[in-house]
């Protein structure tokens, strides 16, 4: 056919200009060291797509575009250096006890049995993942999970960083005043959470929290001795980091849920003075234990208020 006869001509004038001094180097490192003018057929492309053969030898060369030369290609694109941040939250916790009360100290509540169980899952989604650091805050059921999730492994050492704990509340008191209104505060306790001087149920500011946040986040990600990084944290943390890395404030209309021991995979891509150039959100509040979420349908705040109300109720 035409096109068939024309495409032959076409590779056969190319390869009659390309066959005088086409040298074989073995790789691009050594045609950049050769002499300028054996520069003329070799590129940056990689092998495995334009890898050609003179005389047995492999040498990387495009039969097309390498007529304009190495230096038409250098640096046109560099692969970004990007690092990747595992961010969870930890798993069910204990706020309500066995017999029915509410945990004295929510801040030492320690995972229930079914959240020992979403660890482990979440473990296995993780298994591959070398993971080259690990933070939790410190709380026992962010230290109990991170340590469910790093379970066989003999590094990384697990850390704990104190300025990621969980915002703190104080509004227990506030039950007997107007139990239904406390109730709906803590079913979605974000509602306010933009609006100035707001407090999460009565106890800190968001804005004090987001400042002890946000600095904290930051100075992981300017440490350079991880490449996947593994945070283990908790619901309203992992919210102001992914507002924080969007650039978008506590809305009282969209929320950013985070189901018990989420997963959320974040890359992070640094820029030439090493500072971070942009982040890449891979993946938000994936529960490998439940992929489609078709059990779950309350937030994990839903689902305190509900076991709160049944306790007040005395059901």
């Amino acid at each position: 056919p035409p096109v068939a006869q024309g495409f032959q001509i076409f590779r056969s004038r190319l390869e009659t200009h390309l066959a005088p001094p086409m040298p074989a180097f073995a790789s691009v490192a050594q045609a950049r060291s050769a002499p300028r003018a054996t520069h003329r057929y070799v590129n940056d492309f990689d092998a495995s797509n334009f890898a050609g053969r003179r005389a047995g030898k492999r040498v990387f060369f495009d039969p097309l575009l390498g007529l304009i030369g190495l230096g038409a290609y250098k640096g046109m694109f560099e692969p970004p250096n990007r690092r990747r941040i595992f961010l969870l939250r930890h798993a069910e916790a204990a706020y309500v006890r066995e017999d029915g009360g509410i945990a004295s100290n929510i801040r030492s509540a320690p995972l229930t049995e079914l959240g020992r169980q979403q660890a482990r899952k979440q473990a296995a989604v993780l298994a591959s993942v070398p993971f080259d650091r690990a933070i939790c805050s410190g709380l026992p059921r962010t230290l109990e999970t991170a340590t469910l999730i790093l379970a066989g492994r003999e590094l990384p050492k697990l850390e704990t960083l104190p300025a990621l704990e969980e915002i703190n509340g104080d509004s227990r008191s506030q039950i007997g005043k107007d139990p239904a209104a406390w109730l709906r505060n803590l079913a979605n306790p974000w509602a306010g959470a933009g609006e100035p001087g707001a407090r999460f149920l009565g106890g800190e500011k968001f804005e004090d929290f987001t400042a002890r946040v946000a600095p904290a986040f930051d100075a992981l990600i300017a440490a350079k001795n991880w490449t996947h990084l593994l945070l283990v944290l908790h619901g309203a943390v992992n919210r102001t980091i992914l507002n924080h890395i969007l650039g978008l404030p506590w809305q009282r209309r969209a929320t950013i849920e985070q189901d018990n021991c989420c997963i959320n995979i974040i890359d992070v891509d640094e820029g030439e003075d090493g500072a971070p150039e942009r982040f890449l959100l891979r993946a938000v509040n994936l529960t490998g234990y439940n992929l489609n979420k078709s059990d779950i349908v309350l937030t994990t705040m839903e689902q305190a208020a509900v076991r709160v109300s049944e306790v007040l109720r005395g059901g």
